[in-house]
């Protein structure tokens, strides 16, 4: 929601980029859907479980973003996988997007 209402000139203008782990569609997309009539610009990078119970509605916050990018871990509803060879590679990616976002 703070990336939706970054485009809309909130104090939240000046946010580059967003990092959702765990994330859900929870209703307020229809709650307050004038912030979501368009897919929100703001790159995003999501972090799902993919044995996650709320897989489908992660899934479904994802669609929200125009140019999302989503990565998959092979556990349930946790930021990161266990594993710490895969945890390592997740974060390596999320530094690499926000680096990328962030760049002066």
């Amino acid at each position: 929601m703070v990336a939706a209402e970054a485009q809309q000139g909130s104090v939240f203008k000046e946010l580059k980029c967003t990092v959702v782990m765990c994330g859900s569609a929870s209703g307020w997309q229809d709650q307050l859907s004038e912030l979501f009539a368009a897919p929100v610009p703001t790159p995003s990078f999501h972090v799902i479980g993919e044995k996650d119970d709320y897989r489908e509605k992660s899934e479904v916050l994802v669609k929200l973003y125009a140019n999302p990018t989503v990565v998959y871990h092979p556990e349930q509803h946790r930021p990161l996988p266990g594993k710490k060879a895969q945890a390592v590679e997740i974060v390596d990616k999320i530094i690499a997007f926000v680096g990328q976002h962030t760049a002066v």
